[in-house]
């Protein structure tokens, strides 16, 4: 009978120890708020905005990092259509340099409040939806979450 009440408590602790967890991990999932606009129309351009904000002690790696580096680049993904070009360069401001001992690589990160663009070529006069995702891994100086994938339409 001793044995069975230990066991349920052991059961017991290991489910609060999980839910904890999974809580926690919750909580932590979700360091960067971001939404998107679209820039005046000049003729033909318009720039789509991604604006974000990177809580304290997070970051976000840089759209253009090496091609050597074993980083996950930031990125703004469109679904093709032929209602529009996109460029393939993503603007972003000047991002934060750091060489990592451990990984033996430069890293370029982003952290609290960041802007970044990428330019889109109109191609009709008609109304049309765009559609993508943004898509970015946040970090901390100890570990990374999974990579994430926001939509947006």
């Amino acid at each position: 009978m001793n044995c069975k009440n230990k066991y349920m408590k052991s059961l017991y602790s290991l489910f609060v120890t999980l839910l904890i967890t999974v809580v926690s991990y919750g909580q932590i999932q979700d360091p960067v708020k971001w939404n998107f606009e679209l820039g005046a129309v000049v003729e033909n351009e318009v720039d789509l905005i991604l604006t974000a904000t990177i809580e304290e002690g997070w970051h976000i790696n840089g759209a253009n990092i090496p091609l050597e580096s074993f980083s996950m680049p930031t990125d703004l993904y469109l679904d093709t259509s032929s209602m529009f070009i996109s460029e393939d360069s993503i603007y972003e401001p000047v991002f934060e340099h750091v060489y990592d001992d451990i990984a033996k690589e430069d890293l370029y990160l982003h952290s609290g409040n960041l802007t970044i663009s990428r330019k889109i070529y109109v191609k009709t006069n008609s109304d049309f939806k765009l559609k993508g995702y943004f898509t970015f891994q946040t970090c901390d100086d100890s570990h990374c979450l999974p990579p994430y994938d926001g939509l947006f339409e």
